[in-house]
Order: C-alpha cells, then sequence, then structure tokens
C-alpha cells in the first residue's frame, strides 16, 4: 500500500466529517429559523428541511438526466406533505396572517 493512498484516504474521512457536521449545523440553523420568523413548530420544521435535502436530490438527477427541473411537480410534493401533516388552514395560513397584521398596525 503506497502512502499516497493513506493521506488520501484520511483527507476524504476528515471531508466526509466536515460535511456531516455542516449538514447538521445546517439542519439546526433552518429550525431554529423557522421557528422564530414563522412560528412553525418543531416537528415540521425538521421534517421540511430533511424534505427539502431529499428533493433537491430528486431534482437534480431529474434535471441531469432529462435536462428539465421538476419544479411543479417537487412543490406538489412538498404542499401534498404539510397540508397531511398539519390540515387545519389557519394553523397553515397563521404566521403570514398575523405578521401582516403587525405590519399594518405600524403603519398607522
Amino acid at each position: 500500500e503506497s502512502p499516497g493512498l493513506t493521506v488520501s484516504a484520511a483527507a476524504s474521512a476528515r471531508w466526509g466529517v466536515a460535511f456531516r457536521v455542516g449538514l447538521i449545523v445546517t439542519l439546526v440553523l433552518a429550525v431554529v429559523a423557522q421557528m422564530q420568523i414563522f412560528g412553525i413548530a418543531l416537528h415540521t420544521a425538521v421534517l421540511a428541511v430533511l424534505l427539502s435535502f431529499v428533493l433537491a436530490v430528486v431534482a437534480g438527477r431529474v434535471s441531469g438526466e432529462t435536462g428539465i427541473t421538476p419544479i411543479g411537480a417537487m412543490g406538489k410534493i412538498t404542499q401534498l406533505s404539510f397540508g397531511a401533516l398539519t390540515p387545519d388552514v389557519t394553523t397553515n395560513l397563521s404566521p403570514v396572517a398575523s405578521r401582516r397584521c403587525q405590519l399594518a398596525a405600524s403603519r398607522r
């Protein structure tokens, strides 16, 4: 075994660890931002980030094979998933509505 392969394997392992740590940090920051800004529940925010990771991989693969990005299909999958998870429409719209009310009240 040559020393070059060992160094390459070690460097690859470090990059793999760095990628995983970065992924976890990104997940936490995105979830905290969703919860603080939009008032989304913890389980819904975590699912949203994980679903976006998976759908990004699927969209990249489809786009690479067909040359067409499946934006409409990805949006429908996301809406269906979160519509089933939080079927109460007022829950889905309340953070947006309350923020608009706050902005309107601050302008008066």
